[in-house]
């Protein structure tokens, strides 16, 4: 059967009956009026003489009747992309491309963002990876890091690690050799600090031995300024404790130095 056009008016190529329900970032997805089944490619030619090309069309007007229009707001969803698979029952959202506004629209103009969603194993639904502002400012990581009220600052920032395996070019300067002269002088100062830090320890142990010694002196001069000793007039010296003075005439004192 080439197509078949189901009671809800769906149209069915390859298959006869529609697909089933499927969750993803924006809700619940809704049947599509047109499905492709059974591993069938779309394909868009256009044969011209012009610089034109085929083009897919994603439209949105912010009322609820067709054919009307009605400008539509900041935060509206603009369209979206899913990759989904099968987990067995349903169809689960593994990845996204989705369009934004980043203003509301007027006659002349209307702002928009980029999001780019991926799923890890374990993740519970899909999460944005990278996020192109309206300003043309690129958010790469962090998975709420980037929003249309926390935009990037920069032409590219990263939120995270970024991993540079080659050399990185700024203004279309290599500032690699920079960086390796920076971290050459870094680690230049760094062993000078280290042999300072060798020297000032090395000073300090010697102090300490030094201080150990005098304050040993110190110990063994007080302790000798305050030894008394007693001695007749033959020089025999004689305990203090047991030493009666009867003569004292005949009786010498000296302190030992």
């Amino acid at each position: 059967t080439p197509f078949v056009i189901d009671q809800n008016g769906r149209v069915l190529s390859g298959y006869t009956t529609s697909i089933g329900t499927s969750t993803f970032l924006l809700g619940t997805y809704v049947p599509a009026l047109f499905q492709i089944h059974n591993n069938t490619p779309m394909q868009f030619a256009s044969w011209s003489t012009n610089i034109l090309g085929p083009t897919q069309y994603f439209a949105k007007a912010n009322s609820g009747t067709t054919g009307t229009h009605g400008a539509v707001k900041n935060g509206d969803a603009l369209g979206a992309i899913v990759f989904s698979g099968s987990n067995g029952t349903n169809f689960l959202a593994a990845a996204q491309i989705s369009a934004v506004t980043a203003a509301n629209a007027n006659a002349t103009s209307i702002g928009s963002h980029l999001q780019f969603f991926t799923r890890d194993s374990g993740d519970t639904g899909i999460l944005q990876r990278m996020f192109i502002a309206n300003t043309g400012n690129i958010g790469i990581g962090g998975a709420s890091a980037f929003t249309s009220t926390s935009l990037p600052q920069s032409t590219l920032v990263v939120s995270g690690t970024a991993n540079i395996t080659s050399n990185l070019l700024v203004t279309g300067v290599d500032i690699v050799p920079t960086l390796a002269a920076a971290y050459g002088q870094a680690n230049a100062a760094y062993t000078q600090a280290n042999a300072a830090y060798t020297q000032a320890n090395t000073a300090n142990t010697t102090a300490v031995a030094a201080y150990g010694q005098a304050n040993n002196a110190y110990s063994a001069a007080n302790n000798a300024a305050n030894t008394v000793r007693v001695t007749a007039n033959s020089g025999a010296a004689q305990s203090a404790v047991s030493l009666n003075f009867i003569n004292t005439a005949s009786i010498q004192v000296s302190v030992t130095p």
